[in-house]
């Protein structure tokens, strides 16, 4: 059934809004992908690739601008938000950021910290068994079974744990190289599984983070304990 893009919007702010209670001094940012926007600063739109179709631009573009809010939050203003090597966004000095999008809606998130962030925003639906057994175990699934999508709630979790660790790592991070552990209903911890590059041992904590759901979506934060 198809949801009007007021209420994924409304739906997608009110767990931003329970994220930025939980989380001292964090800012959140929501903006709507099919919503007039206001432009992009030249060096944002010469990012994107001559080739590239107008979901992605327009995906994008409500990112950027999301970006634009949290930063001007935070008492930054005119800062086009670029992209490192590995295409991360380029966050200002001390600041530590993180993007994600859906189909509908594009947020950001910012704070001042030392210790590298990550966000996932998510469609809360089922997903195939294939792509279930490739981002999580049984043991995975099973601790967030009270949830409608346990195995999509792992998946998110893990995007948001690599955003944050995987600039520390120095190389992008496998979904089998990370487990994590539901350690309140509202929170949770990932482990390493592998050795990974030296940065963490096996079972050693490499974030921690927090879940919130809806009917509608699922949305994790994470933060950096390397």
């Amino acid at each position: 059934m198809s949801v009007p893009s007021a209420a994924l919007l409304s739906d997608a702010k009110a767990l931003l809004n329970r994220l930025s209670g939980a989380v001292p001094d964090l800012q959140v940012g929501l903006r709507g992908v099919h919503a007039a926007l206001p432009p992009l600063y030249p060096d944002e739109r010469a990012l994107l690739s001559p080739r590239a179709v107008s979901k992605r631009r327009a995906e994008f573009h409500a990112g950027r601008i999301a970006a634009r809010d949290v930063l001007a939050a935070l008492g930054i203003v005119d800062f086009p938000l670029l992209r490192l090597d590995n295409r991360a966004p380029l966050w200002p000095d001390a600041i530590k950021g993180s993007l994600s999008h859906t189909d509908d809606v594009a947020c950001a998130i910012a704070l001042r910290s030392d210790r590298p962030v990550g966000v996932d925003l998510e469609r809360n639906a089922p997903l195939s068994a294939e792509v279930e057994n490739a981002v999580s175990d049984a043991q995975e699934r099973r601790a967030f079974s009270e949830h409608t999508s346990p195995a999509r709630i792992v998946f998110s979790a893990k995007e948001s744990v690599y955003k944050c660790i995987s600039g520390q790592v120095g190389r992008v991070v496998d979904f089998s190289e990370v487990v994590i552990d539901p350690v309140t209903p509202d929170t949770f911890h990932a482990r390493a599984k592998t050795d990974l590059s030296g940065r963490a041992l096996p079972d050693q904590i490499v974030a921690r983070g927090r879940v919130a759901c809806s009917d509608l979506h699922i949305l994790t934060y994470a933060q950096s304990a390397l």
